[in-house]
């Protein structure tokens, strides 16, 4: 019978195994939320490529790029409302809100790239950040 007891030995030795494969593979294997019923569990596994610091700063700015910024932004600070947001992630295949932001408490906010330029700054001070970044 499946229970979380169960699911949480499956996982350690699913994790233990794959270990290996992803060290090999310069890869970081990570499991989604899982669902059960006493026959049977399904969890998602994700695979994402391990990057130097280096390959990352490219690859972030590329993706950054790809929707409409001169610059990396992820990781940049800006004032909403009354909190402090934080771009974490961008979605090239979202149809609008490609601009994920999130405040310290945790909460979510989703943007426009028009929204969160004009909360940037727009693409002047989106630059200038950015160049003094790169010199400090």
């Amino acid at each position: 019978m499946i229970n979380t007891t169960k699911i949480d030995r499956v996982q350690a030795k699913i994790n233990a195994a794959l270990a290996q494969i992803a060290a090999d593979e310069g890869v970081v294997v990570s499991f989604g939320g899982i669902k059960y019923n006493p026959k049977m569990y399904y969890t998602k596994m994700t695979i994402t490529e391990k990057l130097a610091p280096k390959e990352a700063m490219s690859a972030n700015e590329q993706l950054s790029r790809s929707v409409g910024f001169t610059q990396n932004v992820l990781g940049m600070t800006f004032k909403h409302k009354s909190a402090i947001l934080e771009i974490i992630e961008i979605k090239t295949r979202s149809p609008k809100y490609k601009v994920i932001a999130r405040a310290k408490n945790g909460a979510r906010w989703k943007f426009t790239v028009s929204q969160a330029k004009t909360y940037l700054g727009g693409d002047q001070l989106i630059n200038r950040e950015a160049n003094l970044n790169k010199l400090v």
